[in-house]
């Protein structure tokens, strides 16, 4: 099979399962707690979440952006059914990068493995994405080049960074920004990101201390999650509040 071919097919498989491969990343950060303990840079628990908490709002920030204006049947959470597309977003964060999605996904990760406090383990982490989403960058790109024409399409990427934004390129969203069905679509990742940080504070806690035990500061930072994820399902499954509604602009 040629390499093209090869990569494009792991692409694929690699996408069609890219809502569960994340949780190694979480089982290596346990593995690495189990054999070289947690250190945290800073003498404040809260000031190192405060920290971590930075890149995670800044990845989720990037990904509302980029879906909040996106078009319908776009920038989806589709995996089993495999690529879906209805048309090629090419304003608001679009106009700067192609992949979007991704380069969030990649601050929110960064913020939640950083709680482990350490950069060895950090820059293997961001080794292991590379490589895990060069390939579902390269066979969403390939399914976009065979479905509108690889000259519609490379004309657009010629000028638009795969992964790092080129600001200058900035154009704004032809679409009003659709927050209801932002939220619908976001708030469970998010909060996945805070429960990885608590998973990761209590092995480390009971590591150290032999029994099942964590801080205070986990403790509210669960709570609080959790207030947060409930509050959001119920509006979500039970009421219309967060249906989403679009408008052209």
């Amino acid at each position: 099979m040629a390499l093209v071919h090869e990569l494009e097919a792991q692409g694929n498989v690699l996408f069609r399962n890219r809502s569960w491969i994340p949780a190694l990343f979480v089982l290596a950060g346990v593995v690495y707690i189990y054999l070289e303990g947690m250190q945290f840079p800073v003498e404040s628990q809260w000031l190192w979440i405060g920290i971590c908490s930075a890149f995670i709002f800044l990845g989720q920030f990037i990904r509302a952006y980029a879906i909040g204006y996106s078009d319908d049947r776009t920038s989806g959470r589709n995996t089993s059914a495999g690529q879906v597309a209805e048309s090629i977003n090419k304003t608001g964060m679009y106009s700067m990068v192609r992949h979007p999605l991704y380069l969030g996904n990649y601050f929110m990760w960064l913020g939640t493995l950083l709680f482990v406090g350490s950069w060895e383990f950090v820059l293997l982490c961001t080794l292991a994405y590379w490589l895990y989403y060069e390939r579902i960058m390269f066979a969403e790109e390939q399914f976009l080049r065979k479905k509108f024409g690889s000259e519609a399409y490379d004309e657009w990427s010629k000028s638009t960074p795969p992964f790092w934004p080129k600001f200058a390129n900035f154009e704004k969203p032809k679409n009003s920004f659709d927050w209801k069905d932002t939220i619908r679509r976001e708030y469970l990742g998010f909060c996945a990101g805070y429960y990885v940080i608590c998973i990761l504070a209590v092995f480390a806690t009971s590591m150290e201390l032999g029994t099942f035990a964590y801080s205070e500061e986990i403790k509210v930072l669960f709570f609080a999650n959790l207030g947060f994820f409930l509050v959001v399902r119920l509006l979500s499954k039970m009421t219309n509040v967060l249906s989403p509604k679009r408008l052209q602009v």
